[in-house]
This record gives structure tokens, C-alpha cells and sequence, in this order.
């Protein structure tokens, strides 16, 4: 088999362990985002009544504002730290994967990049417009926006205390999703799962332009119902090293970068589906969960991209699992 083709191979496992990876680090944002919300309810619930009126409310929303910047410089200064580990380790799995496939080609003797080339690499460049600093302040600037306008909108309106609390919190009736905060924890988990496709992308490049049998790279979309259609348009595409685009094509893309061999063409396409056909049965199952890859195996079709969203991944039990050193 090509070396290619092996390459592809490992990176689809990648990506889905990397989706789960993401999983870990939206759930500690969410664990902040409530502790936030809570904050902001107690807030609310102490405030006397007259705070309500016109010449309390700009100190109240100034309150809210200096909440918000206090809690979300935690949560950026702890993304930042987690996308740096990421980076890192995507940098390394690469570095691995390509002296794996590579052989005797490569020997030992490629280590890839290093943490700091790496981490440096992912922040000088933007995705989506925008560098990974500037979308983590934005999305704490576009949250506390929300929350102060909910605000308002209760005063204006003329509206009760609970019902300015709804307003920001959503109902129970709704299940809590028709708030503001539930926007915030959508917008957060995008962010998330965004960013990490953009440090993947970033990283994996960082360790092909090091290598000495590497010269281009192939654009692999995950070919599901979901595809986009522009990450379906450049799936296999290849493009020379630091002169093609990088995921993310789009907020939430799911595509990657792998690399083209010297003297090889680009591995063979297949779909997720049939990708996961070829795998070994302790692949399926941890991919889809033992009971549905049993299914799957009896010939349940699978047409998306299944990951077992909710079965996170820290990064240390993923070093575990392919046994790739910190």
C-alpha cells in the first residue's frame, strides 16, 4: 500500500480521537460558561429593586461587563493553554505517523518540529479571518454583549426580575435552550471544535515541511452527508507546501491535511463508510460504540461521520492510547 494510503488511514482515527479531544476541552468551557450564568443569576437575584430603574441600570450592566471580563480571562487564558498542548501533540503524531509509514525512507532520524516552532506556527497565522487570540476575545465580547442586552431588554420592557432571568437562562419548558446563554454555549462549542481543526491543520504542516521526503500535501474532507460543499469540491486536491489553503474552510469544518510522498500521487479516496468497513473490529467498536459497530458489522449503513460526541478524550489518555510521548 502506498505510503499515502497508510497515512490517510491513520488520520481518519486521528481526526475522530481528535473530535473527542475537542469534546474534553468544551466541556471544561461549559463547566466556566455555567459557573458564569450562576454568577449572573445570584447578581441579579441580590439586587434591590430599585436597581431597575433608569439611573441604576448603567452601574448594573458595568457590574455584569466586569464579571464577564473576570471569568472569560480565565477561560481564555485555559483555552490557550489547551490549544498549545494540542498543537503539540497533533505535531507529534504526525512527526510519528510519518516515520511509521515511511520506513526504512526515514528511519529514526525525523523527529519533526518543535513545541515552540509549532505553537508559534498555529498563532501566526488566522482562520476564518480572524488569529485564535482575536476569536477567543471576540467571543467573550459577543457573550457579555448578549447578556447586557438581555438586561436592557428587561428594563425596557418593562419586564419582572424572573423574567429577565429567562431571558438570559431560557425556561424550563424549553429545556434551558432558548436563552442567551445557551447562544453563548453554542457559539463557545463551535469556537472549540473550529479551532482545533485549525491547529491540526497548522501542526500537521509544521512537521511536512520538515520532512526531507515530503514536498505537498493533499486536502482529505470526511465524506459524509454533512460535507460542505467546498471541503467536498477540494477533498483530494494537492497543493504544493505553504502555497494551498488550510482547514478550516468553514466554522466547524472537520477537514485535514495529509501528506503527499515524493514519487507517490495522493492516497486513495473513500468515504467514511467505507473507510470504516476496512477497519479492525476494536476500531469500530471504540469508534461507534460496541453495540452499534455489532450492528454496523450486520450492515447497518453509516453515511456520517459518527464519533461518540459525547465519550470525550483528554490528551493525556489519547498519549496513551497510540503510546506517543508528551
Amino acid at each position: 500500500m502506498p505510503q499515502a494510503d497508510d497515512f490517510l488511514n491513520a488520520s481518519v482515527l486521528r481526526q475522530i480521537r481528535m473530535q473527542r479531544v475537542a469534546g474534553e476541552t468544551v466541556r471544561k468551557v461549559l463547566v466556566l460558561l455555567a459557573r458564569v450564568e450562576t454568577d449572573i443569576i445570584r447578581q441579579l437575584r441580590e439586587l434591590p429593586p430599585e436597581a431597575f430603574r433608569a439611573q441604576r441600570l448603567n452601574a448594573l450592566l458595568d457590574n455584569v461587563q466586569k464579571m464577564h471580563e473576570r471569568a472569560y480571562a480565565g477561560i481564555t487564558e485555559g483555552l490557550l493553554d489547551d490549544f498549545d498542548n494540542i498543537a503539540a501533540a497533533e505535531a507529534t503524531w504526525a512527526a510519528g505517523t510519518i516515520r511509521t509509514v515511511a520506513g526504512a525512507e526515514l528511519g529514526a532520524f525525523f523527529v519533526g518540529p518543535s513545541r515552540d516552532v509549532v505553537v508559534a506556527a498555529v498563532n501566526a497565522r488566522p482562520f476564518q479571518g480572524r488569529f485564535l487570540k482575536d476569536w477567543l476575545n471576540g467571543m467573550s465580547a459577543d457573550q457579555a454583549r448578549r447578556v447586557r442586552e438581555a438586561i436592557t431588554i428587561t428594563f425596557t420592557e418593562g419586564e419582572s426580575l424572573e423574567e429577565g432571568i429567562a431571558r438570559i437562562r431560557g425556561t424550563r419548558a424549553a429545556g434551558y435552550k432558548n436563552g442567551v446563554m445557551e447562544i453563548n454555549r453554542r457559539g463557545a462549542e463551535r469556537l472549540v471544535r473550529t479551532a482545533t481543526t485549525h491547529l491540526a491543520a497548522r501542526a500537521r504542516l509544521e512537521s511536512y515541511r520538515q520532512s526531507p521526503n515530503i514536498d505537498r500535501y493533499e486536502w482529505s474532507s470526511v465524506l459524509d452527508s454533512r460535507t460542505s460543499m467546498v471541503c467536498a469540491g477540494r477533498d483530494g486536491k494537492v497543493y504544493d507546501l505553504d502555497k494551498g489553503p488550510l482547514p478550516p474552510a468553514h466554522i466547524n469544518c472537520r477537514s485535514q491535511i495529509n501528506p503527499v510522498f515524493v514519487g507517490e500521487g495522493p492516497a486513495q479516496r473513500r468515504t467514511y463508510g467505507e473507510w470504516l468497513q476496512a477497519q479492525p473490529t476494536n476500531v469500530q467498536n471504540e469508534v461507534l460504540g460496541p453495540t452499534r459497530a455489532k450492528a454496523f458489522r450486520a450492515g447497518e449503513r453509516i453515511d456520517r461521520f459518527t464519533n461518540r460526541r459525547g465519550d470525550v478524550l483528554t490528551l493525556e489518555e489519547l498519549r496513551r492510547r497510540e503510546m506517543i510521548p508528551a
